[in-house]
């Protein structure tokens, strides 16, 4: 998060509509995003919004951070670890013996 005011708004987003509300807007807009790929990948390359729903997807991952008092840093060593272990796997051709 950048700053006291974007927290404190995210904060009265999440009072005013419940986390409840809030995890199902995330499904819902992770949906809205997935579909805004589709279009930009498989139908034309100029279809499809994705900065606008990934800015959407943004705000309620952002919320929910806030919410459950997520630690960046160690969301930051798991997100790190993890594409490692993505490439690491790649290399080792570990997917082609696990499918």
């Amino acid at each position: 998060m950048n700053n006291k005011k974007e927290q404190e708004m995210l904060a009265h987003i999440t009072s005013h509509f419940g986390i409840e509300t809030e995890l199902t807007k995330l499904s819902e807009e992770v949906g809205e995003l997935l579909n805004e790929c589709y279009k930009k990948h498989f139908v034309h390359p100029e279809a499809g919004n994705v900065e606008d729903e990934v800015a959407d997807v943004m705000v309620v991952i952002a919320q929910i951070l806030l919410y459950f008092d997520v630690d960046m840093d160690k969301v930051e060593e798991i997100y790190n670890q993890k594409i490692e272990r993505t490439v690491q796997r790649i290399d080792s051709d570990w997917y082609d013996k696990h499918r």
